[in-house]
């Protein structure tokens, strides 16, 4: 019999488990306990906001659906900004430059970012504080930097979160 969280769909242990539907016992993990409750009478951006690491919603094709406050001072643009957009563009790491953009690329197959929304909407497992490196294309020359990022399935989003700098 499988055990997994409704949510996330990660495996869970025995405990606090609804009866088996299909073979499969469902209930929440402990990462989405306490998100499913935060979630009564508050919206999707107050909750977001409510986060204290940069937070980035995408939807099934990696495109931005929307980003905390955390992530508007982390990245220092307008919420409007986001909206549609690939990781890429507002990482802005230098391959997104390159024709055909962000996600399509030869370099894009080894984007640690990239990697790790995909493994968790095919999965639906969330990846842990994974070391990503970006080659930055800001001002100036472009320089290498690294981070540690998770992600999280969530209905038919994932959420990205920029843990800190490495």
């Amino acid at each position: 019999m499988t055990k997994q969280c409704k949510s996330c769909n990660c495996e869970l242990d025995i405990n606090g488990l609804n009866p088996a539907v299909d073979g499969v016992m469902v209930g929440l993990c402990s990462s989405c306990k306490p998100i499913q409750g935060s979630l009564e009478g508050v919206s999707l951006q107050e909750f977001l906001d409510s986060l204290i690491v940069p937070t980035i919603l995408l939807d099934q094709k990696g495109s931005i659906q929307t980003v905390n406050e955390k992530a508007r001072l982390f990245f220092n643009k307008d919420l409007f900004f986001f909206k549609g957009k690939a990781p890429g563009n507002v990482f802005e790491c230098e391959y997104a430059k390159l024709p055909g953009g962000c996600g399509l690329t030869v370099h894009c197959s080894g984007c640690t970012i990239r990697q790790a929304i995909t493994e968790t909407f095919t999965s639906g497992r969330p990846v842990v504080k994974r070391e990503a490196t970006l080659k930055y294309a800001g001002k100036g020359e472009s320089q290498i930097i690294r981070y540690y990022i998770s992600t999280r399935k969530t209905g038919d989003a994932v959420i990205l979160q920029i843990e800190d700098s490495v």
